[in-house]
């Protein structure tokens, strides 16, 4: 499915040394310590002896958070929202002042902005209703018709941490012929390309209103997964996944909020269906796709959306949710035996097994829902 190729971890990233700057996480903590009456001095975004401390003083109080890892700029968003969600701060989060920040290209016609605008805050609604939980920081959202402007805000927006350089060829990569939009999350910013017809006051189709949805609550999926877990977005891409879990796992809680956002008049049966009837699944390209022996594609991602509606209707979408709040604490295996129910091998073992049995539909001669027909 064309839909599904995006590089929605960028993981092909090389990151740039950069000297120590202020985190709005670490602030945020730093904010939810003063009101808890613990000095962690100046909210000023560094993480250093007093606000460590401080850090300390908090777990003495709330041995529940002994188990969150040592703070760093990096998963400083894990303690931001656990605080707030666990004693309830969340009014020291950053998207409390602001939880959408859009920056739409001079180009794109006003009616097209406001229809980006409010696709991105309802699929955001969407989550938190899904997955039983918000995020504490702002969306940052960027779109343009022109890719190469597109990188240039892009690197603005993440303050030199990634080479400015990189993001150019990757958006091209990704963006090339896209048809309405496409997009890359780099860290926590999205960046958006537009086709040329957002440029043009005419109506839309509901083929592109769809494949808009699609594209939005796939990308903010992954930004929440990356406040959820940690951002770590200065380790190479293995060591990222030995936090995050496996690329087609990402990928896979993805696109189930993918569908479930575009299509929610679809049950997960339904889309079950639809998956099997496209082709069969084998759990070596999971595997293989991690470990750099299958290339990412339509059949790599198409299994790992496959596993994630199977996971969604075995488990329910909040799976996702307990699966990321517990990955910072017990790492992504654990976690995913607490969330799914399962040790990973087990769900590798059956994974082929029960995506080799005939669909509904192929045993009744019926087709199986589309759910790219039902809107």
């Amino acid at each position: 499915m064309a839909a599904l190729r995006r590089i929605g971890l960028a993981l092909a990233l090389l990151l740039a040394p950069v000297a120590a700057a202020a985190d709005a996480y670490v602030a945020c903590v730093q904010a939810q310590l003063a009101r808890l009456g613990i000095d962690a001095g100046a909210a000023d975004g560094l993480v250093g002896p007093r606000t460590r401390a401080a850090l300390a003083e908090l777990v003495a109080r709330e041995p529940t958070f002994a188990p969150l890892p040592r703070l760093t700029a990096h998963n400083a968003s894990v303690w931001c929202g656990e605080i707030g969600r666990r004693l309830d701060l969340r009014g020291a989060w950053p998207s409390a002042d602001r939880p959408l920040r859009l920056e739409v290209g001079a180009e794109v016609v006003p009616e097209r902005g406001a229809v980006l605008e409010a696709t991105i805050l309802e699929a955001r609604a969407f989550l938190v209703a899904t997955l039983g939980a918000d995020i504490p920081g702002t969306l940052v959202v960027i779109a343009e018709t022109d890719i190469d402007h597109l990188a240039e805000r892009t690197a603005r927006a993440l303050d030199g941490n990634v080479v400015r350089g990189l993001i150019a060829p990757l958006l091209h990569e990704q963006c090339d012929g896209a048809d309405p939009a496409s997009g890359v999350t780099f860290d926590e910013t999205v960046a958006l390309c537009l086709a040329p017809g957002w440029t043009t006051e005419r109506a839309w189709t509901p083929f592109e209103r769809r494949q808009l949805r699609r594209l939005v609550a796939h990308e903010l999926t992954h930004v929440f997964e990356r406040q959820l877990v940690g951002r770590n977005i200065r380790l190479d891409a293995r060591a990222r996944e030995g936090i995050w879990g496996p690329r087609w796992l990402t990928e896979a809680a993805a696109v189930a909020m993918e569908f479930g956002f575009a299509f929610p008049q679809t049950s997960l049966q339904d889309k079950l269906r639809w998956f099997e009837a496209q082709q069969d699944y084998d759990a070596a390209v999971l595997r293989g796709w991690s470990a750099g022996e299958v290339r990412g594609g339509e059949t790599a991602e198409m299994h790992a959306g496959y596993a994630g509606v199977l996971l969604a209707w075995t488990h329910g979408e909040a799976a996702f949710l307990d699966f990321w709040r517990a990955i910072p604490a017990a790492g992504w295996e654990a976690a995913f035996e607490q969330a799914f129910g399962q040790p990973v091998e087990r769900f590798y073992a059956g994974f082929g097994v029960a995506a080799s049995k005939p669909a509904e539909g192929r045993r009744s001669g019926r087709p199986a829902p589309d759910p790219t027909e039902t809107r």
